[in-house]
């Protein structure tokens, strides 16, 4: 944990840190969960790297490129692993209760990092989240697609097309809210001309939701 945010480290060490980490969440789950009080800081710790670390959705990018910088990438498998091998009851709220903060932060960082979160667990808890949180999940989601900092918007068109593609007809009634947004984006002019990571995301959601109709 200690190795994973220290910026005077190869961003190489730090990536294997966290995937020692990802691998700890896989292979010692109940130990994890024996011990819950080092939860909240693993999380806060990841929320901390994607905060922190600058992701130029605005760059025209081509095919070979990674999405995202190799330490966000760390950050993320940590958090996919633990929404598939920890208990979604004890993980999932764990990750809200600091997520929701920085959800309405006015600091563009904090906000972006908590649609990179949400579009992490999505996968490994869409059905707790789709019987416990739906309504305010979605919610969120629409009020980042609006975000004014194109990051945020960004962060949130990945997390709306990764719950499209595990949530499917469950999310279908939000369409006749979130299409227009979609629709919207699409159309303004910055994101009609080049190919960059937002563009791509724009129509990822694009396709994800009209999958889910």
């Amino acid at each position: 944990i200690a190795l994973r945010n220290d910026n005077t480290i190869l961003e190489s060490v730090r990536y294997n840190a966290l995937s020692i980490l990802a691998e700890i969440c896989r292979q010692k789950k109940k130990t994890l969960l024996k011990h819950q009080t080092i939860l909240p800081p693993i999380i806060q710790a990841l929320l901390q790297i994607i905060s922190s670390t600058a992701i130029d959705t605005n760059t025209i990018i081509d095919d070979n490129d990674d999405d995202e910088p190799v330490v966000v990438a760390g950050a993320n498998h940590v958090l996919e692993a633990m929404s598939y091998h920890l208990s979604p009851e004890k993980f999932v709220p764990l990750v809200i209760s600091q997520v929701e903060p920085m959800l309405k932060s006015n600091v563009s960082n904090e906000r972006k990092a908590a649609y990179y979160v949400l579009s992490g667990i999505i996968d490994g808890c869409c059905d707790y989240i789709n019987n416990n949180y739906l309504e305010p999940y979605m919610t969120a989601l629409k009020i980042g697609l609006q975000d004014t900092n194109s990051d945020v918007s960004s962060a949130a068109l990945l997390a709306l097309g990764e719950t499209c593609a595990v949530l499917e007809g469950e999310i279908s009634k939000y369409s006749v809210e979130i299409l227009p947004i979609l629709m919207e984006l699409m159309v303004k002019s910055e994101n009609m001309h080049d190919h960059n990571l937002k563009v791509i995301r724009i129509y990822y959601a694009v396709e994800e939701l009209i999958g889910v109709l």
